[in-house]
């Protein structure tokens, strides 16, 4: 599927094959991808007998080219592998939708995962064993139907404890969430400003290849893999819209003794209140140390006194970047300049060509927050 949009070599060429059959007479595609989820590939077609060979459970590949498919310019490392889980006929184009092979950890059988079998693993390779799993569909004779966990070799240094909400009947991929949702680690170094908590997230980014990556935007010598900017000519007119989040914004805080009420810390950041009016948050903890509720306060104040703010960008450069990869947004006029985290992205492909991301970093919540602070490596 070619697609001219500017000089050739900014033309990207696709190839779309089904059960080792090439689809040709495509209309469009569109391939999302979000934070430890599958991507999804949706793809429109002309054609009766296409359509008979885009069955169920067929396993699709997507590979992508810049210029001419054999040029050399650009190396394919965002490259599609997935099932095809539904089909949509209509009388002049038809529709199927794919997904990665992370949608097999969804669809599996339940298991019974024991406190006895994980207590003192590493949270990284509890998740990665329960990734290690193989497709028993009725084409598994292929190759590279099962997911390819050999690159899943750092560790996180968060060890599972029995109170981790790990445990009980799950699905794979409700047991690898919730050792992604517990495995998020302070850094108290010179490196990092106070408090900075690193969040570990999951994707496949390549074919069925899984990865774990912790980006670390926060890091004083954070380096992007791409500068969004007017002056590099990689956003178009009304290319960035800024999206304002502060259902999670506190900026005056009272945090009271569970045994004793009359012993409380509080606290206010008087320019947020200026700015955006007061919004309070009343939590209690199992302390009676003035020290330690003053302490809770003063990191709920420096962590959620200000909203979270994520940036859609429409970008008209092909890019290789994944999930996680840093991206600098610099927009003087809107005293814009930061580093974040790509937290989606999607390629769509029709008459022309988009590539749509959207940065910006998920905010923990005052529990998960206080929780990490106190208790840093032994949660």
């Amino acid at each position: 599927m070619p697609v001219q949009k500017g000089h050739l070599l900014q033309s990207p060429h696709v190839d779309i094959v089904v059960d080792d059959v090439i689809l040709n007479d495509i209309v469009s595609i569109s391939l999302t991808h979000e934070l430890n989820k599958a991507r999804v590939l949706t793809c429109r077609f002309r054609g009766d007998t296409a359509l008979l060979h885009c069955r169920l459970g067929s396993i699709v590949s997507l590979r992508q080219h810049i210029g001419k498919p054999t040029s050399g310019v650009f190396s394919d490392d965002n490259s599609f592998l997935g099932i095809i889980k539904n089909v949509s006929p209509s009388d002049e184009e038809h529709q199927f939708i794919a997904f990665d092979f992370t949608t097999l950890l969804a669809e599996s059988q339940l298991i019974n995962f024991k406190a006895e079998d994980y207590v003192g693993e590493d949270l990284y390779f509890a998740a990665a064993n329960a990734c290690d799993f193989k497709y028993h569909g009725e084409v598994s004779r292929m190759a590279n139907t099962s997911i390819d966990v050999s690159n899943l070799k750092s560790g996180s240094g968060v060890f599972i404890t029995k109170d981790m909400n790990l445990f009980g009947w799950k699905t794979r991929k409700e047991f690898i969430d919730a050792c992604f949702n517990e495995m998020k680690v302070l850094r108290d170094d010179a490196h990092h400003p106070q408090f900075a908590i690193q969040q570990f997230h999951y994707a496949i980014h390549k074919d069925n290849i899984m990865s774990f990556f912790a980006p670390d935007p926060l890091h004083k010598q954070a380096i992007p893999s791409l500068t969004l900017s007017k002056d590099n000519n990689n956003i178009p007119a009304k290319g960035i819209v800024s999206q304002i989040d502060t259902t999670k914004l506190v900026n005056a805080i009272t945090v009271v003794s569970k045994t004793d009420s009359n012993i409380y810390a509080q606290r206010e950041n008087a320019s947020s209140i200026a700015r955006f009016g007061v919004i309070s948050k009343f939590i209690q903890l199992d302390t009676d140390d003035i020290n330690a509720l003053d302490n809770a306060a003063e990191i709920i104040l420096r962590r959620f006194d200000k909203p979270s703010i994520f940036y859609n960008i429409v970008s008209v450069e092909p890019t290789n970047l994944h999930l996680g990869d840093l991206v600098r947004v610099d927009l003087p006029r809107l005293n814009i300049d930061e580093i974040l985290p790509i937290t989606s992205i999607t390629l769509d492909i029709g008459t022309e060509v988009q590539y749509q991301f959207k940065v910006g970093e998920r905010t923990l919540t005052i529990q998960e927050e206080l929780e990490i602070v106190s208790n840093p490596t032994n949660r």
